[in-house]
């Protein structure tokens, strides 16, 4: 399995993005990280490895609250805590 990116913004200039794979067979998870420098602008950044998207970093950015509805398997992690 294949989960990301998860986009931090480190500072002013600059924002982390954290990828996951998962290997079932080896009960094996890499974590897989890119620091990546912006500026103090918003910014279009590319995803690497498998992720071929690209993301558009707002520094203003205000989350909006959600709620996520599943009925089946959901592979997360509440950040570096291993």
């Amino acid at each position: 399995m294949q989960d990301g990116p998860y986009i931090f913004l480190e500072n002013e200039d600059q924002v982390v993005m954290t990828y996951y794979e998962r290997n079932q067979d080896k009960n094996l998870t890499r974590l897989i990280e890119k620091t990546i420098w912006t500026g103090k602008t918003d910014t279009l950044v590319e995803g690497f490895g498998w992720d071929k998207n690209s993301y558009h970093i707002t520094h203003q950015y205000t989350p909006k609250p959600y709620e996520v509805r599943t009925h089946g398997n959901i592979f997360a992690n509440r950040g570096h805590s291993w």
